[in-house]
């Protein structure tokens, strides 16, 4: 099974906006992975980072598959969000180049968005 099948028919009801996200965020990241140079110090440490990314997206994935409670899926969700987060401030700070630095803007940007979604609303009292 291809992992951008994954989420086609989740049993977790989730737009068609958020399913088109997590889908980008995969591909994306495995775009990334691809591209980034692993003859570098920065790209080796990025290549482990995006690996992990991989992990956290395809957790979330099964999750929703899987029609688990939603406290996982926004568990999961944040853990996507903060590998990335981590990962763009460190590629921030570092040697990677412009497109590199660009592209994990647009892929944070989708993980902060489906993080959000997936997040309780706030309890008021």
């Amino acid at each position: 099974m291809n992992s951008s099948d994954a989420i086609e028919t989740p049993a977790t009801p989730v737009s068609d906006d958020i399913n088109a996200k997590v889908r980008d965020l995969d591909e994306l990241i495995l775009l990334l992975r691809k591209s980034v140079p692993a003859g570098k110090t920065w790209g080796r440490q990025m290549q482990s980072q995006l690996k992990e990314a991989d992990r956290c997206v395809e957790v979330l994935r099964l999750t929703l598959l899987l029609a688990r409670e939603p406290a996982e899926v926004a568990a999961a969700s944040a853990e996507v969000r903060d590998i990335i987060v981590a990962m763009d401030v460190s590629a921030a700070g570092g040697r990677a180049d412009v497109t590199t630095r660009s592209a994990l803007v647009l892929i944070r940007r989708l993980a902060e968005t489906v993080a959000k979604h997936f997040q309780p609303p706030p309890s008021g009292g």
